[in-house]
């Protein structure tokens, strides 16, 4: 069986590395660069003057609602600001945002609401953010430490499963409103 791999580009020397992708590291992403293709980079290399999208009204305490969640594993996450500005460097940042509320939701409910011992909710989270990076194929690209690969599957398919659906209203309900949520995802989608 060959083992799948993956294309890291470093930024600074212009070079692409194949890699085994369960030795992905955390903070890792998936952009298309022009003339490179799809690949890989460290987060915070993203040229910060790409973050020019201005986010609108709303936005910053739904991401922080998120933050709130999930942010004990996202190790390349320095601040609240650091992760609300993450999302300047995003084409459609609303979007983003709900694939993150989404992804918030599932870790809490497949860490049995955040009660799961430390490492095995951070495999849980990490399958989470590699199920975002590579959909279906996300264990081709993690090694897990503390939970089967039945258990890591099942987050998967939980996670491949609508965004907004019933669960995700009403896990979010009581967290942030919805109606400012429901009005920045029509702007987003009524401008482009």
């Amino acid at each position: 069986m060959s083992t799948k791999t993956v294309a890291i580009y470093d930024s600074e020397t212009k070079q692409i590395t194949q890699i085994p992708a369960a030795e992905l590291a955390p903070g890792m992403v998936k952009v298309r660069i022009d003339g490179v293709g799809e690949v890989f980079v460290r987060e915070e290399t993203i040229n910060p003057s790409e973050k020019r999208n201005e986010l609108p009204d709303g936005f910053a305490p739904i991401a922080l609602a998120v933050l709130k969640i999930v942010g004990t594993w996202m190790s390349w996450v320095k601040s609240e600001d650091d992760w609300v500005n993450g999302f300047r460097a995003d084409a459609h940042p609303v979007r983003e945002l709900v694939r993150w509320m989404h992804t918030a939701s599932v870790y809490h409910e497949m860490t049995h609401g955040g009660t799961d011992p430390e490492p095995v909710a951070h495999d849980v989270f990490n399958v989470l953010v590699s199920s975002m990076n590579d959909g279906a194929q996300a264990l081709d690209t993690i090694q897990l430490s503390r939970i089967s690969p039945s258990r890591a599957k099942a987050v998967v398919a939980r996670h491949q499963q609508a965004e907004v659906s019933e669960d995700f209203v009403e896990f979010w309900a009581d967290r942030v409103d919805l109606d400012t949520l429901l009005r920045l995802r029509n702007e987003e989608e009524g401008s482009g």
